[in-house]
């Protein structure tokens, strides 16, 4: 009998132990990554299907005042599908803070560079800005920097 209740014993500590070593797959999106919180914000990679058709005009009417009167778009006579992207980005990121953000390009270029990576090709796309932390208030201009990075790139 005292076999038995020592077993017991033993097994109910262990399982007791062991519980504050469980965690959810779900955790890592609670910020309990401990002193480093930087490492565990989660990393977004964003991906923008550079294609010739992001030149073309968009916002025919009235659709796109909600990004003009906020800010997010300057006033101009037409906007194009990517002025709408670039603004649309600006809403969403704006009240974004603790996650690592990046920006991967692809296109449709057609180079004959399958298989082995050579300078100069691509094969349809490259990350065109690593993962940076977006802080609060942007107090390190990640978020400045995304945004300036698609305000340069230009649409033929």
């Amino acid at each position: 009998m005292t076999n038995k209740l020592a077993t017991i014993f033993i097994t109910s500590l262990l399982v007791l132990a062991a519980a504050p070593g469980q965690a959810d797959d779900i955790d890592i999106y609670y910020g309990r990554g401990g002193a480093d919180e930087e490492i565990s914000q989660p990393m977004v990679m964003f991906s923008l299907d550079w294609r010739p058709n992001l030149a073309a005009r968009a916002c025919t009417g009235d659709e796109c005042d909600f990004l003009i009167d906020g800010g997010y778009m300057p006033i101009k006579e037409s906007y194009t599908f990517f002025d709408v992207l670039r603004g649309a980005l600006r809403k969403v990121l704006e009240p974004l803070d603790g996650i690592r953000m990046g920006l991967m390009l692809n296109h449709d270029y057609k180079n004959n560079c399958a298989g082995v990576v050579a300078a100069g090709c691509s094969n349809g796309g490259y990350i065109a800005l690593g993962f940076e932390s977006f802080q609060e208030d942007d107090a390190n201009g990640a978020k400045a920097a995304f945004h300036e990075f698609l305000d340069n790139f230009r649409c033929q």
